[in-house]
């Protein structure tokens, strides 16, 4: 749930990290707007309950008024942050997108695997994507990452894969090498997903994987700047998958364009983290 570091002199507190005591420069490292989170009734009860235990013995939640500096990697979350009387300081995530594009042209005959890469903090955001997954004529398969979070809907569906969720050091060392045909990120407008990162975003782009988005995500400015198509309106999912699931080049196409977009901010964001680590060390 976090941890605490040392940039030269200054103490960073990651999320929800252990109550800092005694710390003459202390600030915050936050990707998700926790006190939302904990009310918010779309995500699963038992990460709720065991957010708030976090929460409230954490430097962020009990010890707010030592902080001096807020990082945050979304503008909603800055906006929390600045109300509240902080100097915030905005980045995007990183990840180390590989140069190479893998290639993900379908093979004839082989089936379109749709994948969803939200875990249990995700769980509510399935919605949307109900009647496609119950439409009786869909011929794609679907994986998701869900595990004991899954929706009642969806556990007993045909051409559904529940995958083993992974831990995050798993993941993330282990996401370049996931090889999906369409990934989906469809997302409802809470508060909890307003203040979200691009994050996913990137994390597509490490598969090589055409994603589509819903229309509430609030990086959708990025994803339309590859192209508006990969945006899905709640009651398009259905359609625009079925659209991509028959076009293998399109897809490919658009997977290339995203890889490329996404390359070029996560460098950016690299250079910023840099930038702003050596200035909190100085």
């Amino acid at each position: 749930m976090g941890e605490t570091f040392q940039v030269g002199k200054a103490t960073v507190a990651v999320r929800c990290a252990p109550a800092v005591r005694n710390c003459r420069l202390l600030h915050l490292l936050i990707d998700d707007d926790i006190p939302s989170a904990i009310a918010d009734e779309t995500l699963p009860l038992s990460y709720r309950q065991r957010l708030k235990t976090a929460w409230q013995d954490s430097a962020a939640g009990s010890e707010l008024e030592k902080i001096e500096q807020v990082v945050v990697p979304s503008d909603a979350l800055g906006e929390i942050y600045r109300k509240k009387g902080k100097q915030v300081i905005r980045i995007d995530p990183y990840w180390p997108i590989p140069k190479a594009y893998p290639d993900q042209i379908q093979l004839k005959g082989k089936r379109v695997e749709v994948a969803f890469l939200g875990t249990g903090s995700h769980a509510g955001d399935m919605e949307p994507l109900k009647d496609a997954l119950e439409d009786p004529s869909r011929d794609w398969i679907f994986h998701h990452f869900l595990g004991p979070h899954t929706p009642e809907w969806l556990q007993d569906l045909p051409d559904v894969v529940s995958r083993k969720p992974l831990s995050w050091k798993a993941y993330r060392s282990g996401l370049g090498r996931l090889r999906f045909d369409i990934c989906v990120y469809p997302s409802l407008d809470t508060a909890v997903n307003r203040a979200r990162s691009c994050n996913k975003f990137l994390e597509h782009a490490m598969t090589g994987t055409l994603a589509l988005y819903g229309s509430d995500v609030p990086f959708v400015d990025k994803v339309t700047a590859v192209d508006s198509s990969l945006v899905v309106a709640e009651k398009d999912w259905r359609e625009i998958i079925g659209r991509f699931a028959t076009d293998p080049v399109g897809r490919d196409i658009l997977a290339r364009r995203s890889h490329a977009a996404a390359r070029i901010l996560a460098e950016k964001s690299r250079i910023r983290q840099m930038e702003i680590w050596k200035k909190l060390a100085s």
